[in-house]
């Protein structure tokens, strides 16, 4: 069967690929293996927008594979930071507490630490994971002028 969200001709966007039509796991899947057959797995806001569907699908952990899968097949690093929140959403709403540290690794080794969306995309999953001193250590450890909803909750909690 076909799924009615795959593109018609070649050259369509690919975050057009998934569009609000795709309403199943089963056509978000058939996009995933669009994506690696004509290559756009190594275009990162494609993929990003892949992984946040999976994101908040009921099986959240398929946005953590495609996380790996997409990383290990891109050049460079540019555009990951849309990868990266919605794939720590993944792990925290999954419970998939070693996967979100490998990936917080991958974090500090990076530029991401300093993107605001990054670091609050992590102390959410740290939260959602019952971690709350990792929570608030990561919070503490950011900058000291992007105070948000998310550090202030940590403060709250603990």
């Amino acid at each position: 069967m076909i799924s009615n969200c795959l593109p018609v001709s070649v050259g369509a966007s690919p975050t057009r690929l998934l569009s609000d039509k795709c309403t199943t796991l089963y056509q978000v899947r058939q996009i995933h293996a669009y994506f690696i057959k004509t290559k756009l797995i190594s275009h990162a806001l494609s993929v990003a927008k892949l992984v946040n569907v999976l994101s908040q699908s009921s099986v959240p952990y398929d946005a953590v594979y495609v996380f790996v899968h997409a990383l290990s097949g891109f050049r460079d690093i540019r555009g990951v930071e849309f990868l990266v929140p919605p794939t720590l959403k993944a792990c925290g709403k999954s419970w998939a507490f070693e996967e979100g540290k490998q990936i917080m690794g991958f974090i500090l080794k990076t530029h991401l630490w300093n993107d605001p969306f990054v670091t609050n995309s992590l102390v959410r999953m740290c939260l959602e994971l019952g971690m709350v001193e990792l929570a608030s250590f990561c919070s503490q450890s950011s900058t000291k002028e992007r105070v948000t909803f998310v550090q202030r909750n940590v403060e709250f909690r603990s």
